[in-house]
């Protein structure tokens, strides 16, 4: 049987009251089941919003509704609702790492569909244009503080990579995802996939040449 726990206004707040936070069973929860912990984020709730900020590690992991994400072995901060309710968890001895760690050590298991990673790490050494303009787009995900990133305007995408038009950016979206899923349709998801699978990360913002935009000169 799978262990649920709630993150819900009771356990947050102690405040039964709290109108701000859904109460179980419309808010994310962290579930054990099969061996690993999840982070389920099926809140019913406009606002639930929900992340994850690897100890150590740089960017953050956001998990869209109706969405889940595998947490493997290591500390790492969970912000739910708002930046004031954290929590600080220690996954140790995980199904998904321990198997990992059975296979040769230059293999590496993935989440999400079988051989994308390695389909899009072969794309960006064939394209490599793609992981500037993809960086680019998919700046203010570096960003600390905000709370509900989203994509770059794509005209001033276009201006920091130094582009006369958004045809690199289109192309790059529509191959990447082609790459992950075999289709399009998937661009709600596709920073996170590429953050949470360390495709992507803060580093590769030192990629983008700000060209003729304001971040040159504001750097």
């Amino acid at each position: 049987m799978d262990t649920v726990v709630y993150l819900d206004r009771l356990y947050l707040t102690g405040l039964p009251g709290d109108p701000t936070i859904s109460r179980q069973p419309h808010a994310p929860s962290l579930c054990h089941r099969a061996g690993d912990w999840w982070l389920d984020n099926y809140s019913q709730a406009h606002n639930a919003y929900v992340a994850v900020h690897p100890r150590h590690e740089q960017g953050r992991i956001v998990v869209p509704l109706r969405c889940s994400v595998r947490l493997g072995d290591g500390d790492s901060e969970v912000w739910v609702w708002s930046p004031q309710h954290r929590l600080r968890l220690r996954v140790a001895g995980s199904a998904f790492l321990s198997a990992q760690r059975e296979q040769e050590d230059d293999v590496s298991t993935e989440v999400g569909v079988p051989g994308a990673h390695d389909r899009v790490t072969e794309l960006w050494k064939r394209v490599p244009f793609h992981r500037v303009v993809l960086a680019a787009y998919y700046r203010p995900y570096f960003a600390p503080g905000l709370v509900r990133p989203a994509p770059q305007n794509r005209e001033q995408t276009r201006r920091c990579v130094g582009q006369p038009t958004c045809t690199r950016l289109d192309r790059a979206l529509r191959e990447t995802m082609n790459a992950i899923w075999g289709e399009q349709g998937h661009a709600a998801e596709l920073p996170e996939y590429l953050i949470s699978q360390r495709l992507l990360n803060a580093t590769d913002q030192g990629l983008v040449p700000h060209t003729d935009c304001a971040h040159r000169r504001s750097q």
